[in-house]
Protein backbone atom coordinates (compact mmCIF):
# COMPACT_ATOMS: atom_id res chain seq x y z
CA UNK A 1 0.00 0.00 0.00
CA UNK A 2 1.32 3.44 -0.92
CA UNK A 3 1.90 5.88 1.90
CA UNK A 4 2.19 9.60 1.27
CA UNK A 5 3.01 10.54 4.86
CA UNK A 6 5.92 8.32 5.83
CA UNK A 7 5.58 5.36 8.18
CA UNK A 8 5.47 7.24 11.48
CA UNK A 9 2.95 9.88 10.37
CA UNK A 10 0.90 7.22 8.60
CA UNK A 11 0.60 5.21 11.82
CA UNK A 12 -0.51 8.32 13.70
CA UNK A 13 -2.93 9.20 10.91
CA UNK A 14 -4.40 5.68 11.11
CA UNK A 15 -4.77 6.00 14.90
CA UNK A 16 -6.65 9.29 14.47
CA UNK A 17 -8.93 7.67 11.89
CA UNK A 18 -9.68 4.90 14.39
CA UNK A 19 -10.52 7.49 17.06
CA UNK A 20 -12.80 9.32 14.64
CA UNK A 21 -14.61 6.11 13.73
CA UNK A 22 -15.13 5.24 17.41
CA UNK A 23 -16.30 8.76 18.25
CA UNK A 24 -13.51 9.29 20.81
CA UNK A 25 -11.55 11.94 18.91
CA UNK A 26 -10.92 15.31 20.60
CA UNK A 27 -11.14 18.69 18.87
CA UNK A 28 -7.34 18.96 18.89
CA UNK A 29 -6.93 15.51 17.40
CA UNK A 30 -9.55 16.27 14.76
CA UNK A 31 -7.57 19.38 13.76
CA UNK A 32 -4.43 17.22 13.50
CA UNK A 33 -6.34 14.72 11.35
CA UNK A 34 -7.45 17.46 8.99
CA UNK A 35 -3.89 18.80 8.74
CA UNK A 36 -2.48 15.34 8.02
CA UNK A 37 -5.14 14.68 5.41
CA UNK A 38 -4.19 17.95 3.69
CA UNK A 39 -0.53 16.95 3.82
CA UNK A 40 -1.42 13.54 2.37
CA UNK A 41 -3.32 15.14 -0.50
CA UNK A 42 -0.49 17.62 -1.12
CA UNK A 43 2.12 14.84 -1.22
CA UNK A 44 -0.10 12.79 -3.46
CA UNK A 45 -0.40 15.72 -5.89
CA UNK A 46 3.36 16.28 -5.85
CA UNK A 47 3.93 12.64 -6.68
CA UNK A 48 1.44 12.90 -9.52
CA UNK A 49 3.30 15.96 -10.85
CA UNK A 50 6.62 14.11 -10.72
CA UNK A 51 5.12 11.19 -12.61
CA UNK A 52 3.80 13.55 -15.27
CA UNK A 53 7.31 15.01 -15.68
CA UNK A 54 8.77 11.52 -16.00
CA UNK A 55 6.21 10.56 -18.65
CA UNK A 56 7.01 13.73 -20.59
CA UNK A 57 10.73 12.96 -20.46
CA UNK A 58 10.16 9.38 -21.61
CA UNK A 59 8.07 10.62 -24.54
CA UNK A 60 10.66 13.24 -25.52
CA UNK A 61 13.47 10.65 -25.46
CA UNK A 62 11.42 8.12 -27.39
CA UNK A 63 11.96 5.41 -24.77
CA UNK A 64 9.75 2.34 -25.33
CA UNK A 65 7.98 0.41 -22.59
CA UNK A 66 10.03 -2.67 -23.53
CA UNK A 67 13.20 -0.78 -22.63
CA UNK A 68 11.86 0.03 -19.18
CA UNK A 69 10.18 -3.19 -18.07
CA UNK A 70 10.40 -6.94 -18.55
CA UNK A 71 7.56 -8.68 -20.42
CA UNK A 72 6.04 -10.18 -17.25
CA UNK A 73 5.72 -6.75 -15.64
CA UNK A 74 4.06 -5.35 -18.77
CA UNK A 75 1.47 -8.15 -18.85
CA UNK A 76 0.77 -7.78 -15.12
CA UNK A 77 0.25 -4.03 -15.50
CA UNK A 78 -2.04 -4.55 -18.48
CA UNK A 79 -4.17 -6.98 -16.47
CA UNK A 80 -4.45 -4.50 -13.61
CA UNK A 81 -4.86 -1.23 -15.47
CA UNK A 82 -5.93 -2.05 -18.99
CA UNK A 83 -9.66 -1.66 -18.53
CA UNK A 84 -10.25 -4.73 -20.69
CA UNK A 85 -9.53 -8.42 -20.84
CA UNK A 86 -5.95 -9.63 -20.87
CA UNK A 87 -4.94 -13.26 -20.72
CA UNK A 88 -4.00 -16.44 -22.51
CA UNK A 89 -5.31 -19.97 -23.01
CA UNK A 90 -4.49 -23.08 -21.02
CA UNK A 91 -3.41 -26.39 -22.52
CA UNK A 92 -7.09 -27.44 -22.64
CA UNK A 93 -7.97 -24.33 -24.63
CA UNK A 94 -9.83 -22.66 -21.76
CA UNK A 95 -9.40 -18.91 -21.70
CA UNK A 96 -7.67 -17.33 -18.70
CA UNK A 97 -8.91 -13.87 -19.67
CA UNK A 98 -10.02 -11.64 -16.86
CA UNK A 99 -12.33 -8.66 -17.08
CA UNK A 100 -10.48 -5.63 -15.78
CA UNK A 101 -12.17 -2.44 -14.57
CA UNK A 102 -10.62 1.00 -14.64
CA UNK A 103 -11.23 1.28 -10.88
CA UNK A 104 -9.13 -1.85 -10.18
CA UNK A 105 -6.11 0.42 -9.82
CA UNK A 106 -7.80 2.71 -7.27
CA UNK A 107 -7.42 2.58 -3.50
CA UNK A 108 -9.64 0.27 -1.43
CA UNK A 109 -12.20 2.29 0.56
CA UNK A 110 -14.25 -0.51 2.13
CA UNK A 111 -13.37 -3.98 3.40
CA UNK A 112 -16.31 -6.20 4.30
CA UNK A 113 -15.48 -9.38 6.27
CA UNK A 114 -16.52 -12.84 5.09
CA UNK A 115 -18.81 -14.93 7.25
CA UNK A 116 -17.43 -18.21 8.56
CA UNK A 117 -18.09 -21.12 6.23
CA UNK A 118 -18.80 -18.96 3.19
CA UNK A 119 -16.73 -19.69 0.10
CA UNK A 120 -14.89 -16.91 -1.73
CA UNK A 121 -12.25 -14.33 -0.89
CA UNK A 122 -11.74 -13.49 2.80
CA UNK A 123 -13.09 -9.97 2.34
CA UNK A 124 -15.13 -7.97 -0.15
CA UNK A 125 -13.38 -4.86 -1.35
CA UNK A 126 -14.84 -1.64 -2.68
CA UNK A 127 -12.49 0.53 -4.72
CA UNK A 128 -12.91 4.25 -5.33
CA UNK A 129 -15.02 5.07 -8.37
CA UNK A 130 -16.50 1.62 -8.94
CA UNK A 131 -20.05 2.71 -8.23
CA UNK A 132 -19.85 5.08 -11.23
CA UNK A 133 -18.82 2.34 -13.67
CA UNK A 134 -21.22 0.42 -15.85
CA UNK A 135 -21.75 -3.27 -15.38
CA UNK A 136 -21.13 -5.85 -18.07
CA UNK A 137 -23.03 -5.45 -21.32
CA UNK A 138 -25.79 -2.86 -21.07
CA UNK A 139 -26.22 -3.02 -17.29
CA UNK A 140 -26.13 0.66 -16.15
CA UNK A 141 -24.74 -0.21 -12.71
CA UNK A 142 -21.56 -1.89 -11.48
CA UNK A 143 -23.34 -5.09 -10.36
CA UNK A 144 -26.20 -6.94 -12.08
CA UNK A 145 -29.50 -6.75 -10.23
CA UNK A 146 -29.49 -10.49 -9.56
CA UNK A 147 -29.25 -12.08 -6.15
CA UNK A 148 -26.38 -14.38 -7.08
CA UNK A 149 -24.37 -11.64 -8.78
CA UNK A 150 -24.90 -8.69 -6.46
CA UNK A 151 -22.18 -8.73 -3.74
CA UNK A 152 -23.84 -10.54 -0.82
CA UNK A 153 -21.90 -8.80 1.93
CA UNK A 154 -22.69 -5.40 0.45
CA UNK A 155 -26.33 -6.37 0.18
CA UNK A 156 -26.41 -7.32 3.86
CA UNK A 157 -24.29 -4.51 5.31
CA UNK A 158 -24.60 -1.61 2.89
CA UNK A 159 -28.11 -0.37 3.64
CA UNK A 160 -26.88 2.85 5.30
CA UNK A 161 -23.81 5.00 5.75
CA UNK A 162 -23.69 4.09 9.44
CA UNK A 163 -23.81 0.35 8.70
CA UNK A 164 -20.79 0.71 6.41
CA UNK A 165 -18.78 3.08 8.61
CA UNK A 166 -17.08 0.35 10.72
CA UNK A 167 -15.65 -1.12 7.52
CA UNK A 168 -13.98 2.03 6.16
CA UNK A 169 -10.28 1.63 5.46
CA UNK A 170 -8.10 4.57 6.58
CA UNK A 171 -8.15 5.79 2.96
CA UNK A 172 -11.91 5.35 2.89
CA UNK A 173 -12.47 7.29 6.10
CA UNK A 174 -10.42 10.19 4.77
CA UNK A 175 -12.06 10.13 1.33
CA UNK A 176 -15.64 9.75 2.59
CA UNK A 177 -15.08 12.80 4.79
CA UNK A 178 -14.75 14.91 1.62
CA UNK A 179 -17.66 16.29 -0.39
CA UNK A 180 -16.79 14.08 -3.37
CA UNK A 181 -16.51 11.04 -1.12
CA UNK A 182 -19.89 11.70 0.47
CA UNK A 183 -21.48 11.81 -2.99
CA UNK A 184 -19.91 8.44 -3.89
CA UNK A 185 -20.87 6.84 -0.57
CA UNK A 186 -24.47 8.06 -0.87
CA UNK A 187 -24.70 6.66 -4.40
CA UNK A 188 -23.33 3.33 -3.20
CA UNK A 189 -25.93 3.12 -0.42
CA UNK A 190 -28.71 4.11 -2.86
CA UNK A 191 -27.73 1.30 -5.25
CA UNK A 192 -27.65 -1.20 -2.39
CA UNK A 193 -31.12 -0.20 -1.20
CA UNK A 194 -32.42 -0.35 -4.77
CA UNK A 195 -31.07 -3.90 -4.99
CA UNK A 196 -32.48 -4.85 -1.58
CA UNK A 197 -35.92 -3.68 -2.67
CA UNK A 198 -35.70 -5.40 -6.07
CA UNK A 199 -34.44 -8.65 -4.54
CA UNK A 200 -36.79 -8.40 -1.54
CA UNK A 201 -33.99 -8.56 1.03
CA UNK A 202 -35.08 -7.75 4.59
Amino acid sequence: MKTYLGNEKQRYFDSLIALMRSGDITDEQEAELIALRRELQRNKQERSNHLASIRTMIAELGVSIEELFVAEAIVAAAQKLGGGAVGSRTATGRSTEKNVRASDANEVLLLLPKEAGVKGPPVWKYRRGRVFERGSGTTPRPWPMKLRQFPTKLLMLGHSVDSLRPFFTPEGAAYFATEQGQVELTKLVDIVNEARQALMVD
